[in-house]
């Protein structure tokens, strides 16, 4: 009877051991924790400017992550009709201008080269909850005039970077058709070959920049706003610099957040030993 008795307990035992052993080789492996390799930038920006102060861009920046950024109707260069690829903030507003944020767009036309245009929006005047439709579109004059100005020199490297295919390292940006939910659209991406994956871009956090547009040498320093999936509501964020037209590109991701809207860390600098 004791024989049975033990036998019966080793082979539960056994099970048992088993069974555990089956169980921590089929859970997933830990998830590996991003290291950042860079110190925080010691330096202030000066910029007290906060994401929260833009919620008049938010339903724009919601329907470009959607792939429906085209239901905006917004119009450039002779009336030509343009989709929204990105929208870029944070630097305005400063002791030059009011409140606004710079549109990148471009059309679609098959017989030829898309350009990529840019121009100011704005909130409204009646509501800063909500965007003044009027500046979705270029205005070159009048009441509405949101054309870039001076500032073109300064925003155009910007589109270059996405126009000319350029590479910095493993990044490569340019533009690329989406079809999600049946529709098509163009978006502003960077391809990271060392992850093997698109990152969707929907904006650029400007902190830290060269005030002055007539500057001879200029600079910009942010975070990149992107998605990597249409459907997961998850949103991430990549240092970049700018210095005198040659850009490079943090190693180190940061997020995700659950919303499009960047938090308050988006104005966190790290420093990335760029000269």
């Amino acid at each position: 009877m004791y024989h049975r008795e033990a036998t019966a307990r080793r082979e539960s035992n056994s099970d048992a051991s088993l069974s555990t052993s089956i169980d921590v080789e089929d859970s997933p492996p830990p998830a590996k924790v991003p290291i950042n390799p860079y110190s925080p930038l010691t330096t202030d920006s000066g910029n007290a400017n906060l994401p929260s102060a833009y919620m008049w861009l938010e339903d724009s920046l919601e329907l470009l992550a959607a792939n429906q950024a085209s239901s905006l109707a917004c119009t450039g260069e002779n009336k030509r009709r343009l989709v929204p690829i990105l929208f870029v903030l944070g630097g305005c507003p400063n002791r030059f201008c009011g409140m606004q944020a710079m549109m990148f767009a471009m059309g679609a036309p098959k017989s030829a080269a898309d350009v990529i245009e840019f121009w100011w929006v704005k909130p409204s005047t009646e509501s800063a909850q909500e965007i003044d439709r009027e500046t979705l579109s270029l205005h070159d004059s009048g009441q509405h005039k949101n054309s870039p100005g001076s500032s073109a020199s300064f925003y155009q490297p910007l589109a270059d970077l996405f126009q000319q295919r350029v590479r910095v390292t493993a990044f490569t940006f340019g533009t690329k058709k989406v079809i999600h939910n049946g529709v098509e659209t163009d978006r502003a991406v960077i391809y990271n070959e060392k992850g093997a994956e698109v990152l969707y871009v929907i904006g650029l956090w400007q902190e830290d920049f060269t005030l002055n547009p007539m500057a001879w040498s200029k600079y910009i320093k942010g975070k990149i706003i992107y998605q990597k999936s249409f459907e997961t509501g998850e949103y991430f964020s990549r240092q970049y610099e700018i210095h005198d037209g040659a850009p490079f590109i943090a190693d180190f991701e940061e997020g995700p957040v659950l919303t499009v809207l960047p938090t308050a860390a988006i104005k966190n600098l790290w420093n990335m030993g760029v000269p």
